[in-house]
């Protein structure tokens, strides 16, 4: 199963030591496109059978059984989060609608839990052929057309960074759009909301807004808070969260350097390429989604405090294991593969898991 191109956050972290001086505090973000190919041929007919709301999983799995009819996201779910999702019906159908001149925008499904939204637009237009739109006067694949996008609900945006990825062959006129949410946002919401999605393409000097109903999933939604702390001769390395949803995994840790106060740019380029791989009771990596990190920086001492999501095991582990590494400068999030003599003795943090 091939993974999502999703970030290359050490491409920031290794142009810290390049950089002039800078504040203290040091957000570090992730880019907002990144690429999938479909998996399966999947196709999403419009047929009364898909009702608003969520669609139950013995449902799910008949219709996915019928030839030619499932979701899109099951057309594109490469990841566990998102196919698990799917299987579990843990999706939302919907039809928010909005045209400008030539273009119309159709938002069809969403996925909603406490720690990300996926939306499937779907674009319709006279100069959109096979996934390719032609717009001022030049030729740009849809899957690279996205110049921006942002949530809101009740008015406020409820997370940053957002990513898109196209809709494969199976689907070359359809946009998948995910959003990381702050979990602190939508924490008090009531289970079903409208969000208030806004898309701008390139080279289209309009904003699309679509009201999309969101129906948050409470499944099996488990947050602790381990405080555990490692330290060795150098390193002081401290889980702090852990949110686990059916479809999204959502860690908080922190770092920072002994021994040391302020530190120079060569050693703040070598605490942030410090990172996290999550693993289940099986010992199956967990594939990485998005992250983010804050470097503070001074002469009162030295933090990180990062934050970073990944796809959900394909089933309910018993515990999770929290491993420390480090990347080399060419590395790139969401590490497919860590090798052994990345990883730092003694850091590594199990977490029991609850059973249901």
């Amino acid at each position: 199963m091939s993974p999502l191109v999703r970030t290359r956050l050490n491409e920031v972290y290794a142009s810290i030591a390049d950089s002039p001086a800078k504040p203290a505090n040091r957000p570090l973000r992730t880019w907002k496109h990144r690429t999938t190919i479909a998996a399966t041929a999947a196709a999403v007919l419009g047929i009364a059978v898909f009702a608003s709301g969520f669609v139950s999983p013995v449902m799910a799995q008949s219709i996915r059984s019928i030839p030619l009819i499932g979701t899109i996201f099951d057309s594109v779910g490469q990841e566990f989060g998102i196919q698990r999702a799917v299987d579990s019906g843990m999706y939302s159908t919907a039809d928010s609608t909005v045209s400008y001149q030539d273009i119309r925008l159709n938002v069809t499904e969403t996925v909603f839990d406490r720690e990300r939204a996926l939306f499937t637009l779907q674009v319709s237009s006279p100069y959109l052929k096979d996934g390719i739109l032609s717009s001022g006067g030049e030729d740009i694949e849809l899957k690279n057309a996205v110049h921006n996008f942002n949530l809101k609900i009740n008015g406020k945006v409820v997370g940053e960074s957002g990513f898109y990825f196209g809709g494969g062959e199976e689907h070359p006129n359809t946009l998948i759009l995910e959003q990381p949410l702050d979990s602190a946002s939508v924490s008090s919401l009531p289970d079903s909301v409208k969000g208030e999605l806004t898309v701008m393409l390139e080279g289209i000097d309009h904003e699309f807004k679509l009201d999309v109903p969101l129906t948050k999933s409470e499944k099996d939604i488990v947050h602790l808070n381990p405080k555990q702390t490692l330290t060795n001769d150098s390193l002081s390395f401290t889980l702090s969260e852990v949110d686990v949803t059916p479809i999204t995994t959502n860690v908080k840790y922190s770092l920072s350097a002994l021994g040391k106060t302020k530190l120079s740019d060569d050693e703040a380029s070598a605490l942030m390429n410090h990172r996290v791989a999550v693993y289940d009771d099986k010992g199956n990596l967990l594939q990485g989604l998005n992250g983010e990190g804050m470097l503070e920086n001074n002469e009162k001492g030295n933090k990180t405090d990062s934050q970073y999501s990944f796809a959900s095991a394909q089933q309910r582990p018993a515990y999770l294991i929290f491993k420390l590494f480090t990347t080399d400068d060419h590395d790139a999030f969401p590490y497919t593969t860590i090798k052994d003599s990345q990883f730092i003795d003694g850091m590594s943090i199990k977490v029991d898991i609850p059973s249901k």
